[in-house]
């Protein structure tokens, strides 16, 4: 089978003809050779077609040899550049040599296998550069491919990002509806037979009516809370003071005691951190409310709450017990995931989610564990390093020092 690539063209320039017959005879092994006897002409020749390999004798009239090749040189395709010279041309063979314009020289009286030899290795490194040229170029075109490409995908991520933010918008939408509309017609049912039937019904079933519609009206407000702080969970809209954690433990409990209580709900408290903090009271408050909300979720029959804060090293420890059914393995990993409501019959999944974007707010961390009793056990961990500000009226002795 034939080699289809094509023979090397090399072009040979010296003014004297019998010196261009013989380098044909020598080099037409190689390939396919083009004599010229005029600089001039050669390069006329090599510009309009690039030979793989010229050979140029360096005394000739008009254009010198180390001048065609410089010429040559500047072409932007790769070509091989050997110069005839003699001994009396050795220093303008050197500055050619130096400048890059030659890449060999071969004395007068050359020899042909010497000329042979350098010639074949310089076709070599020709096709070598040629072949670099080609693929560069091809990856140069690859690439802007790719970046078109790249462009189409980050076009279509978009798109997708944007409609899953849609399928998200209309999740949420979709669970708001399902689970405000629950407490929604048991506020509606009590207060339309508290209307309709006031005055004939016993005192204390309107105040189970009313109770009841209360209850329902507090859900209600709690889900629109956490959505609330959903939406700002992206911004920093925090407005911190100092807090004694373990006095403002107590007032949360105070504020959520009457509704425990109806459930059958007791709780009991261990406050020990004795730690004041700089932090958003009110964004902290519903961090604690939404993990007291969720013990309260997981006991619809009774049970106890337990809420411990206690110092240790440089952080403050918050604990919230519960002695309900635990957290399902299931959901485990993604407990604090928005919508994630592991089955529950109301709520908007959010609560957990806005628990933990509050408290690393703060610079601190939550975990989820079983408790000891197999009910759940959430750990708020608050740091006091910079948590307290200077200057608030709090003792730097007692309590760690830093910026707010």
């Amino acid at each position: 089978m034939e080699d289809a690539s094509p023979r090397p063209r090399i072009v040979v320039v010296d003014d004297e003809p019998r010196s261009v017959e013989l380098l044909v005879r020598t080099l037409r092994r190689l390939g396919d050779v083009e004599p010229f006897t005029s600089a001039d002409e050669a390069w006329a020749r090599v510009q309009a077609e690039p030979p793989d390999l010229l050979i140029s004798d360096q005394r000739m009239p008009g254009m010198k040899g180390v001048d065609l090749l410089a010429r040559v040189a500047g072409l932007d395709v790769p070509v091989a550049r050997v110069l005839l010279t003699g001994y009396a041309d050795i220093h303008a063979t050197v500055e050619a040599i130096n400048a890059g314009r030659i890449h060999a020289y071969v004395n007068k009286p050359w020899s042909p296998d010497q000329l042979v030899q350098i010639a074949t290795a310089l076709l070599e490194r020709t096709w070598f550069e040629r072949d670099n040229v080609r693929l560069l170029t091809s990856l140069v075109a690859k690439n802007a491919e790719l970046e078109m490409a790249l462009g189409s995908v980050r076009e279509a991520q978009s798109r997708m990002l944007a409609a899953e933010r849609l399928a998200a918008v209309g999740q949420m939408v979709a669970m708001i509806v399902h689970d405000i509309r629950g407490p929604l017609t048991v506020v509606r049912s009590s207060t339309e037979e508290l209307a309709r039937d006031a005055g004939s019904l016993p005192v204390e079933e309107i105040r189970a009516l009313a109770g009841g519609a209360l209850e329902e009206s507090e859900r209600i407000m709690r889900m629109c809370s956490e959505l609330l702080d959903a939406t700002r969970a992206s911004e920093d809209r925090s407005e911190r003071s100092p807090c004694e954690i373990d006095e403002w433990v107590e007032d949360v409990v105070a504020t959520i005691a009457e509704s425990a209580g109806r459930q059958g709900i007791r709780i009991e408290t261990r406050l020990e951190s004795a730690a004041t903090l700089w932090v958003d009271v009110e964004r902290l408050r519903r961090a604690l409310m939404n993990l007291l909300y969720n013990a309260f979720e997981a006991m619809p029959e009774g049970g106890l709450v337990r809420i411990e804060t206690r110092r240790d090293a440089d952080l403050v420890c918050l604990d919230v017990e519960d002695t309900g059914p635990g957290i399902l393995e299931t959901i485990r990993e993604r407990l604090f995931e928005a919508f994630a409501t592991a089955g529950k019959p109301g709520g908007t999944g959010l609560g957990l989610a806005v628990v933990r974007k509050i408290v690393e707010d703060h610079g601190g961390s939550v975990t989820a564990e079983k408790a000891e009793g197999g009910g759940a056990r959430f750990a708020l961990r608050l740091p006091l390093e910079s948590a307290v500000k200077k200057g608030a009226g709090l003792d730097s002795s007692t309590f760690p020092v830093g910026k707010s």
